[in-house]
This record gives structure tokens, sequence and C-alpha cells, in this order.
């Protein structure tokens, strides 16, 4: 089959877009495996800090009330008519302000149950039978919390917090325990919010729901066997057994529940969706530009076709006078312009490159460059250090989630302390780096005493207090401001931390 000059140029030129489809396509793809990623990766986030903030937080105050309401008991409080007044009133008064607990009560060593409020033991009830009494003597150095169950008499769904109770000699006084309600629980969740047509809930170690938004599912079993298999198989993970959604899990190691979060693929395609509509612009755009370059090339090779012809049929006729010089065109610089906006477009999805993904500041690859930057413009600058005090000991106290928290939490609290104009970033590790412009020291030193205030003032779980220290340079020469910064910051650590020192 003969095929025309033209048509081959066309196809040639055609074929030419085959790769760069083929590299959006594979792109693509690869965006759509790291959204799946990274979706995973802050699903695993948002049941981290839900276990943290809110349900180890419940744990951890009703533990703290547990304590006040049995603090420095002896079995004597029962027998003396004053004693026993006032830890009933104590007890009363608790539950008047805490509609989560049920019951509150104390078995002594001879089985006598004295409860708040006033209650009848039902026929058949064994004390030593009961949940919280076999799992105060199973553990008997700390409070211990039951699984799920019927409370005897208004077979209400509870768990019971309970311990077991010693006097100085070591002999055993009783067991405290306090019943608590899910209901509440259940409405804790029902004000979480972690997006549209997700969810939270926990399990209890048999798979039973325990708390749930919606109270009527609670004291209901998953229904989905391979969604149970996946969550008990292991302590924490991510995964999604239905299609595009995920399931997000973390274990409280104090009472064996499973936190659980269900987030549909609503979120996943929010992350795509953006991406999709840059590929659809760019395939759009590559064909239109193709389509030029095959015209511009196509009739450039042709004009000079032609002008040959025609200058061949003149010498034909005996004219010898020809021009044969081409004209010079510009078919090339515009391809290699208008890919160039192409090449734009790509590198404009991948400026993630120089973010930190966990702060959202800027990281040590993008430093370089600014600092490149201000030295070619000839700006005035100075270099604030920073470094989160005993970092290393919360971080190896509470886990590595509540560690990236804290840095998570104090790197939006640098960014929004400083100008416009100056630049956050995540240095490395604990450490983060402000870039500050201009040379008016009274303002910068006021702006890093801010920084290092407002982290100083911040209330933060589990009681803990978190401090920085660092240092602050307006060193003259430019290529040590970040080793004399560093130099200031170790000076700061040495005399004291949580200071600003400066020269």
């Amino acid at each position: 089959m003969n095929i025309s000059l033209k048509n081959k140029i066309r196809l040639n030129v055609f074929l030419l877009l085959i790769p760069f489809m083929l590299m959006i396509y594979f792109y693509y793809h690869g965006v759509i495996r790291t959204a799946d990623e990274k979706m995973k990766m802050e699903s695993q986030k948002i049941v981290n800090n839900i276990s943290e903030l809110y349900i180890k937080e419940y744990i951890y105050n009703t533990e703290k009330d547990f304590n006040y309401l049995f603090e420095d008991i002896t079995i004597n409080d029962f027998y003396n008519v004053f004693e026993y007044s006032d830890l009933i009133s104590k007890w009363e008064t608790y539950r008047k302000i805490n509609d989560d607990a049920w019951y509150v009560y104390f078995a002594t060593k001879y089985d006598r149950l004295y409860v708040v409020p006033r209650w009848i033991e039902p026929p058949g009830y064994e004390i030593t039978e009961r949940p919280w009494y076999i799992n105060a003597y199973s553990n008997p150095f700390e409070i211990s919390w039951t699984q799920p169950y019927e409370e005897a008499v208004t077979k209400s769904l509870v768990v019971t917090a309970a311990r077991l109770y010693r006097d100085s000699k070591g002999d055993v006084i009783g067991i405290g325990a306090i019943d608590l309600t899910l209901e509440n629980l259940s409405n804790m969740l029902d004000k979480i919010n972690v997006g549209e047509g997700a969810e939270v809930f926990i399990l209890d170690k048999n798979g039973e729901i325990i708390a749930h938004p919606q109270y009527s599912r609670v004291w209901t079993k998953l229904n989905n066997q391979n969604l149970i298999e996946n969550i008990y198989k292991k302590d924490s993970g991510v995964f999604s057994v239905e299609n595009g959604i995920y399931y997000a899990f973390n274990t409280i190691e104090k009472t064996g529940w499973k936190v659980v979060v269900k987030i549909p693929d609503k979120t996943l395609e929010g992350i795509i969706e953006p991406v999709r509509s840059e590929i659809m612009y760019l395939v759009v755009f590559a064909i239109i530009l193709f389509l030029i370059i095959q015209h511009i090339i196509t009739n450039n090779i042709f004009y000079h076709f032609n002008n040959i012809s025609y200058s061949l049929l003149n010498l034909k006729k005996g004219n010898y006078n020809l021009d044969m010089k081409g004209r010079k065109t510009k078919e090339i610089e515009d391809l290699y312009a208008n890919f160039s906006d192409v090449i734009g477009k790509i590198n404009s999805l991948n400026q993630e490159t120089i973010i930190d993904p966990l702060t959202n500041l800027y990281n040590r690859r993008y430093l370089s460059r600014q600092l490149e930057d201000l030295k070619k413009n000839n700006e005035d600058y100075s270099i604030l250090m920073l470094d989160i005090d005993d970092f290393k000991v919360a971080n190896d106290k509470f886990g590595h989630n509540f560690g990236d928290f804290v840095l998570k939490k104090i790197g939006y609290m640098i960014y929004s302390n400083v100008r416009n104009e100056d630049t956050a970033l995540r240095y490395g590790g604990e450490e983060f780096l402000v870039i500050f412009r201009g040379k008016d020291k009274e303002i910068i030193q006021k702006l890093s005493e801010n920084i290092r205030e407002n982290i100083e003032r911040t209330i933060w779980p589990k009681d803990i207090k978190i401090t920085v220290s660092g240092g602050l340079s307006f060193y003259d020469n430019k290529e040590d401001l970040i080793k004399h910064a560093d130099e200031l910051l170790y000076k700061s650590k040495t005399e004291g931390k949580n200071k600003i020192y400066t020269e």
C-alpha cells in the first residue's frame, strides 16, 4: 500500500504522542497508588488520635475519679458510722455530677457489699462469681476493666472498673468498683467528626459493638467475618474489605477494646479528583498541541517541496534568477516552549517533595533553595533554630503516635506565629528552623519569644509539659548562620532549656 509522504509525516508525528500518553497513564495510576497509601496513613492517624484524645483520656479520667472515691480507704470506714456516712456521701455526690456512673460500691473482705445507690441482691447473686470480682483478684495491683456485661438487677449494659485494696500490713480490705454505662461513650463518639459518611465505633474482645454513634447498634455483633478477622489478627492497621471503604483500627491496651474508624471512598475520591482533572487537561492540551505541530511540520516541509518544485519549473523555463534561501521558522522553538509548559504542569503536581508530610512545613530540601535565593538577591535575614526539650522521653513514654501529634501541633504553632515574609521549616527529627527576613532585631527577638511562650503555655494531653529551646543568630557571615544558630541552641539546652539564646 502506497502512503503519501504527507500522511507518513502525520503518522510519525502522531506516534510521538503515544509515549507521552503512556507516561500520563502510568503517572495517573501511580497517583492512585500514592493516594491509596496516603489514605491509609491518614486513616491510621485519625484512629490513633481518637484513641489518644478521647478513649484513653476517658479511661484516664475515670481512673482518676476512681482513686478519688476510694483514696485512703480502710475496713474501719464501714464500721464507724461517721466515716461510713462521709464515704457514702462522697459516692452519692459523685454520681450526681457523673451520669455515666451507674453504681459505686465496695465489697469488703467478708464479702459484704456497700452500694450507692442502695441495692438489694437478687436471688442467687454470688459476689465471687461477678466479672469485676474475678478481674480485681486477677490484677491485684492496678485498676482493671471488665468486658461489657449485663448488670445483675437492671440488666443494663455496663463495664466495671475495679481494684483490690490492702491495708498497710498487706491484708486484703476488699474491692472498690464503679459500674459505668456505655451510653455516654456512644454519645462521645457521636460528637467526633471524621468526615462525611465516616463513623467511629468500639468493639470488645469478643467482637461485640460496645459504643456506636447509633446507640441502637450497641451490643450487636459485626456481620462481616472477613472484617472481624482483619481487626483481631493484630493490634492496629488499615485495610479495605469492601470496595472503596477503609477500616482503620487500634487496640486500647488497658481494656482490650478495638477502636475502629470506617471511612468511605469519598475521601479518596477527593484526593484523586484534582489529579484526574489535571490529567484530562494535559491530555486535551497534548492532543491540540500535537495537531498544531503536525500542521506546522507538514506545511513547513511541503512549503520547501513546493518552493523547490517551483524553482525547478522556472529553471526548465530558463529563468536562472532563483532565490533558493529557505525561510527561517520557529516551529522547533515553539514546540520546545509548549512542551516546557506541559512539563511545568507535571512538575507542579510534584511540589510536595519540598513539603514535610507530617507538619506541612517546608522541609530541608526547600531550605537550600531558599538560602540560595536570599544570597542571590543579597537580602538580610536571620535564623532561629528550635528543638523540643526532652522530646525523646515523651516519645518513648507515650508512643510515636503521640510524638507525631506533638510535632504536628508545634509545627502549626510556629507557622502561626511568624510573618508572611518569613519561612518556617522542619529541619529534621524534633528540630525546626525559621528564616526571618529583614534586620530589625527587636521584632525578630519578640517573634521568637512569642513562639517559645505559646508552646510553653499550651495544655497537652496526659498532663505533660512541652517546651522548646532555641538559638537565634544574626551572624554577619551568612555561610555560617545555621551553624551559629545551632551553637546558640546548644547553649540554651545546657543553660536550663526553655529559652531562646541569642548574641
